[in-house]
């Protein structure tokens, strides 16, 4: 990633750099006049550029060639473009998790869900990746074969998996408060905490509240719906 920042800041931060690329650019009829500026703190961005690199990467590489900058040899070594392709496919998919909590009445228990399924993505890209299977990498399977290395593919992503079921540990302790909230119609009672019991058996034997719940988010369920002078616990 540090490479990629440094080649990415030294075209675009130097003007006659900066020019010189768009001119070469408009000459081969590319579609990116331009590259993205890096963010250090913003996932999107970081996936913006370099997907915008992987794109343009023989182009950056005639240039940087040209122009003797450094890191031009990077962009002439397969195997370095295979690891960036690694790199961008990971924060793509990355972007797309963090683009689905946004959005009006997005909810804790909706962010669990998009968590715990991007875990499940991740033990099966590992497996995939461990059979030099690319088809959920679309950057990664357009390299050579040849010069993908699929134990460094399966350490990144399960360095990645890792990180995911450490950060987001305290979470997977609320997993049964969740389900209370987005099913409680499913729930055991017997997994319920011993002062709401009484509460959920009188909701789950109540047949009007059980069909207005198949037809209402959670959210406006236990909103509209759950009145508190009949479920003051819940």
């Amino acid at each position: 990633m540090y490479i990629v920042v440094k080649v990415v800041n030294s075209i675009l931060s130097h003007s006659l750099n900066h020019r010189q690329f768009q001119l070469l650019l408009e000459k081969v009829n590319e579609h990116y006049i331009d590259l993205l500026f890096f963010c250090e703190v913003r996932w999107l961005s970081r996936g913006a550029m370099l997907s915008r690199v992987c794109d343009l990467k023989q182009e950056i590489s005639n240039f940087l060639h040209q122009k003797k900058l450094p890191y031009a040899d990077k962009f002439f070594d397969p195997r370095w473009l295979a690891c960036l392709a690694l790199l961008t496919d990971i924060s793509t998919h990355l972007n797309a998790l963090n683009l689905k909590p946004q959005g009006k009445e997005v909810l804790v228990t909706d962010m669990y869900c998009h968590i715990i399924a991007f875990e499940v993505k991740l033990r099966l890209w590992e497996a995939q990746l461990a059979d030099s299977q690319f088809a959920h990498f679309p950057c990664l399977s357009a390299c050579d074969p040849d010069t993908i290395d699929p134990n460094t593919c399966v350490s990144v992503v399960s360095s990645l998996r890792q990180e995911f079921a450490s950060r987001f540990k305290g979470v997977k302790v609320l997993a049964g408060d969740f389900k209370l909230f987005t099913a409680p119609f499913d729930v055991a009672v017997n997994d319920v905490a011993i002062p709401l019991q009484m509460e959920i058996i009188e909701l789950q034997c109540n047949e009007e509240l059980k069909a207005k719940f198949r037809t209402s988010s959670p959210l406006s369920f236990f909103r509209d719906y759950l009145h508190s002078d009949k479920f003051p616990k819940l």
